[in-house]
């Protein structure tokens, strides 16, 4: 009985340490100056300006949808014709985003940013509510990239 007991405090304390061990830490919207709300989602990131480029990182938050599942984003500093002068791609972990919940991105421009560069956001998931089919959607914003 005893070493069924310290067993099974072993694998609960495992299994509970297991996002400390992997380094997950929780996302805190405050934490992130710029914010594009939607009715679907919303994008909340900071950016740094270097000479390598320009890296994001940042949140999207599941504002409407029973699970946003698949979602992908494409991230391109374009310039003022509308150029694309650096892209990166980021696939959202976890999976499925449950309502109310946020998922972390990090991405890396590798292009200096001028003046009237814009930075494009193109996402897009599959959306599933309630007992309804799965409904695809694919939207994008821009912010100025300086």
């Amino acid at each position: 009985m005893k070493t069924g007991m310290v067993a099974l405090l072993l694998f609960v304390s495992v299994m509970s340490a297991g996002c400390a061990l992997n380094g997950y830490q929780t996302i805190k919207p405050a934490d992130y100056p710029a914010v594009h709300q939607m009715f679907d989602v919303t994008f909340g990131w900071k950016k740094t300006i270097a000479e390598s480029g320009v890296t994001i990182d940042g949140y999207v938050r599941n504002n409407r949808y029973f699970i946003i599942s698949e979602m992908d984003m494409t991230v391109s500093l374009v310039d003022g014709s509308g150029r694309e002068k650096a892209h990166d791609n980021f696939i959202f972990i976890p999976t499925r985003l449950a309502m109310d919940t946020h998922a972390g991105f990090n991405v890396a421009l590798k292009a200096q940013p001028q003046p009237g560069d814009m930075i494009r956001f193109l996402y897009r998931y599959v959306a599933l509510d309630g007992k309804e089919d799965a409904l695809q959607w694919r939207n994008s914003f821009e912010i100025p990239a300086l």
